[in-house]
């Protein structure tokens, strides 16, 4: 510690700390400040990724439909297999949640 901090402390100990707690309410206030700053800019950049990844979906959606069509139409026994896979496990994890409920 420095001479002036200890004489400081020595002869009127609430001065030092009166202007340490006004240190700490600035450095507090700042530190907020810069927080609120940053989760706004985290949540522009998310708002802009979502309106990208939407605008994706618009233009993908249809070519996925029309091509996971043409594979059904192409393999319909196959299709059959995997509609009988899945409506399986699903009815396994129905009856299993039922259990322990």
């Amino acid at each position: 510690m420095t001479k002036s901090v200890v004489t400081k402390l020595a002869h009127g100990g609430g001065d030092v700390l009166e202007d340490a707690l006004h240190a700490l309410h600035k450095a507090t206030h700042k530190a907020s400040v810069g927080a609120h700053d940053a989760l706004d800019d985290a949540a522009a950049s998310l708002t802009k990724a979502a309106k990208a990844l939407a605008k994706d979906v618009k233009v993908q959606a249809p070519k996925t439909a029309k091509a996971a069509g043409e594979t059904v139409k192409a393999h319909p026994a196959a299709t059959a297999a995997v509609i009988a896979a899945v409506a399986a496990v699903l009815g396994a994890l129905v009856a299993r949640r039922a259990k322990t409920s």
